[in-house]
């Protein structure tokens, strides 16, 4: 049994935004090291980036194709990452305050 496209399109862009939500514990460890209260050994940068590099492959940021890919998940990423901002927040309220 086949799924439908739309079903497939609308599973897709939920996996993405919950990639992009996970930034959520990056986000974390950079506000930590920017209040200094925490100096991110040099694995947690490398493991970062590469977070990072993987998250633009899946959102396929190449320039000539960022605008149409940005048109249709656009407002979806930004609720993701505005959600992994506020997690980042309250995972830092919780430890420091």
């Amino acid at each position: 049994m086949t799924m439908n496209p739309l079903v497939q399109l609308k599973s897709a862009i939920l996996a993405l935004a919950l990639l992009v939500f996970q930034t959520s514990v990056v986000l974390y460890v950079l506000l930590c090291w920017a209040t200094g209260r925490e100096t991110p050994r040099v694995g947690s940068l490398a493991a970062m980036l590469l977070a990072l590099a993987g998250l633009a492959l899946v959102l396929d940021v190449r320039p000539e194709k960022f605008s149409a890919s940005w048109a249709e998940l656009g407002a979806g990423v930004l609720w993701a990452f505005g959600g992994a901002v506020s997690f980042a927040f309250v995972y830092y309220t919780n430890a420091y305050v």
